[in-house]
């Protein structure tokens, strides 16, 4: 049981554990953006896996806000993330144009 499993059950209100597992994926998401992004947004592990987990939360994320209303887009911790992986992916304006 992992974190898209908590937000991808969660669409079944009537199941008795349906608020855990949102809260668990919640947790969860709060969780890693404490431990691993830091407040300039650097994420505190290799360049290849910030990307996978930006991908990885951009498909949560969006569920998240499609089926709860909750918009992890607009936080702080995520848009540092975000900025960071954009400054230090774009490559330099060549100096030669």
């Amino acid at each position: 049981f992992d974190l898209r499993d908590a937000i991808e059950t969660s669409p079944l209100p009537e199941h008795p554990d349906a608020r855990d597992w949102l809260r668990f994926g919640l947790e969860d998401i709060d969780r890693q953006l404490d431990a691993y992004c830091s407040r300039s947004g650097a994420w505190e592990e290799s360049i290849n896996y910030a990307l996978y987990t930006l991908g990885y939360f951009v498909i949560t994320f969006r569920s998240l806000r499609n089926r709860h209303g909750i918009d992890y887009f607009q936080d702080r911790r995520v848009r540092s993330f975000a900025g960071w992986l954009v400054r230090t992916s774009a490559k330099p304006p060549s100096s030669r144009l």
